[in-house]
């Protein structure tokens, strides 16, 4: 794939290791927020940073931008939307243990979030 400069990106990659590895000790107060979302978004936020630097040819700021911010947002909320897909199965528990099925709705629901995630990051580029 020629879109994205492999050396740059594994590059800025390393870099964002070491901002997470310097930031992970770090808490936000409680006043703020008792979950400590902070990290999930730094995650979302570096990794999207590393694949705009990487790629080749133009983008406008807008576009930078608004990318960068949908993978943080969508990486802070990733646990709540595994969390609340937990949920959705509890009504369904005891046929699912019966029927042995309890795995394969653990990756049913992880597939749907991750690809939930994929298809609002891709609507977000193309748009």
């Amino acid at each position: 794939m020629k879109a994205i400069r492999y050396g740059v990106h594994f590059t800025s990659l390393a870099v964002a290791a070491v901002i997470f590895w310097l930031v992970r000790d770090f808490r936000l107060p409680l006043w703020i927020s008792n979950y400590n979302f902070l990290h999930y978004a730094l995650m979302g936020a570096l990794h999207s940073t590393s694949v705009v630097v990487s790629l080749r040819g133009r983008r406008t700021a807008l576009r930078t931008l608004g990318f960068i911010t949908l993978a943080t947002v969508l990486s802070t909320y990733t646990p709540f939307m595994g969390l609340i897909g937990s949920v959705v199965w509890a009504p369904l528990d005891d046929i699912l243990r019966e029927k042995g099925l309890g795995a394969e709705a653990i990756l049913v629901t992880g597939s749907v979030i991750g690809s939930l995630g994929v298809l609002a990051i891709g609507a977000a580029v193309l748009v």
